[in-house]
């Protein structure tokens, strides 16, 4: 067939898209997560967000290379869990620490990705509560972003002038409008691979033009690999005792754990579509995943990393598009966001909030609302007035979700589908 990328061959064209895409999506995710844990604990960012992403980065770039390339299995390389990134303001409000949050994370997940009980925890609630999960997680993304998108708008950058004076909602309106169009665009074309690289590209363009660029002040360097500097000097935090710290954040990882497999799972149906599409076999292992991205939350956290990792959606959603195997891609992969950890001034371009923020809206919190509607759909059955049973748990999750918290979201989920439940058993069970 005529355009089929060739999987018998190590390293092909087509496994460029892939390994840009995740570098940029990477090096953005990782620096939201620093953001928003430094907006969260008040620590200063600059200095903080560059060197944390960097170590997040030489860490990813190892366990890519030790996982996913030496070993030539059909494994996700560990990236960062987005969905999460909105929720770091309420668990920090709750009294989370990262520390425990990562190790609670890691070390049950380890021992849950051995057995069934990880597919156990995402099968808790049906289609109608993961469907709500899914809409409430991208809009409270979506909420987030579009504020930080509108904050970084009405400051203009104090170095210059460029060719367009505008300022406040022009800008913020000119960003989201063209970063739609692109979107759209690809989709239309069926380019969505390319998303992630076209977004950052004219998030630099405009920013070019409105003479707002990112100042470049990382210099070349290795990260820095000092677990007690990072916690007790960066993050100013001391180390984590207490039961009531694991309580805090037990919650949270419980909610990781089902954010795993629902996250894994959306990117395995892209890839049976594809794969069915073309002939070709190429999803990866679960399990084998969710041990290597267990062991990445818990080296990461050690050492001082602020993401909390899960399967790398920027990477393998365009890869299941090429139909090429993990390991050619991932081999790029891992070199690219290595030698942008080492080169250190990449970093200070791709944590420019207008390319971070966009990345996030397009590449991660839309697609999420999207796929949440079409698991909704689904779940009503058809006919003129949409099931009450689909209706209560997406109504739950989303209203609690979005007034209180979206642990109490996903609880109020759980119950009202629990509630229909029986109540649809009693009326079989009486008529």
């Amino acid at each position: 067939m005529m355009g089929r990328p060739s999987a018998s061959r190590f390293l092909a064209g087509a496994d460029v898209a892939p390994a840009l895409s995740g570098m940029i999506g990477k090096v953005a995710l990782t620096a939201a997560f620093a953001f928003a844990w430094a907006n969260a604990r008040g620590i200063p960012a600059q200095g903080f967000v560059t060197e944390n992403v960097r170590l997040e980065l030489f860490v990813a770039a190892v366990f890519t290379l030790a996982c996913c390339v030496a070993t030539k299995r059909p494994v996700s390389p560990p990236g960062t869990l987005a969905p999460l990134i909105p929720l770091v303001p309420a668990m920090a409000a709750d009294g989370v620490h990262p520390l425990v949050l990562a190790l609670l994370t890691g070390g049950l997940g380890l021992l849950l990705a051995r057995s069934s009980l990880i597919e156990r925890i995402a099968g808790k609630g049906g289609v109608s509560v993961k469907a709500g999960m899914l809409m409430l997680l991208g809009l409270l993304g979506i909420r987030d972003v579009l504020g930080t998108l509108w904050r970084w708008s009405k400051v203009p950058h104090p170095t210059g002038n460029g060719v367009m004076e505008l300022n406040g909602f022009p800008v913020w309106l000119l960003l989201l409008g063209t970063g739609l169009a692109i979107w759209l665009l690809l989709r239309w074309t069926r380019r969505d691979n390319w998303v992630i690289p076209s977004l950052g590209v004219m998030a630099l363009l405009i920013s070019w033009l409105l003479g707002r660029m990112p100042e470049v002040t990382a210099a070349p360097g290795w990260p820095v690999i000092d677990p007690m500097g990072w916690w007790q000097g960066r993050w100013g935090a001391v180390m984590p005792l207490g039961w009531r710290l694991v309580f805090s954040a037990l919650p949270y990882a419980l909610l990781v754990l089902v954010l795993w497999p629902m996250d894994a799972m959306a990117i395995r149906t892209l890839q049976t579509q594809c794969d069915e599409e073309r002939g070709t076999r190429t999803a990866i292992d679960l399990r084998a995943s969710f041990v290597v991205i267990s062991l990445r939350n818990l080296i990461g956290a050690l050492l001082g990393g602020a993401q909390t990792a899960a399967v790398w959606r920027s990477f393998l959603i365009p890869l299941a598009r090429t139909g090429r195997p993990v390991q050619g891609a991932a081999l790029l992969l891992a070199l690219g966001v290595l030698g942008v950890a080492l080169l250190g001034f990449p970093i200070d371009l791709v944590v420019h909030p207008p390319l971070v923020g966009l990345v996030l809206l397009f590449g991660v919190f839309m697609p999420l609302v999207e796929t949440g509607v079409r698991m909704f759909r689904r779940a009503c059955t058809g006919g003129a007035l949409l099931p009450v049973g689909a209706v209560l748990p997406v109504g739950a999750v989303l209203t609690i979700g979005l007034v209180i918290g979206p642990i109490w979201g996903w609880g109020a989920g759980l119950l009202a589908e629990w509630l229909w439940t029986r109540h649809s058993a009693g009326k079989s069970a009486t008529g």
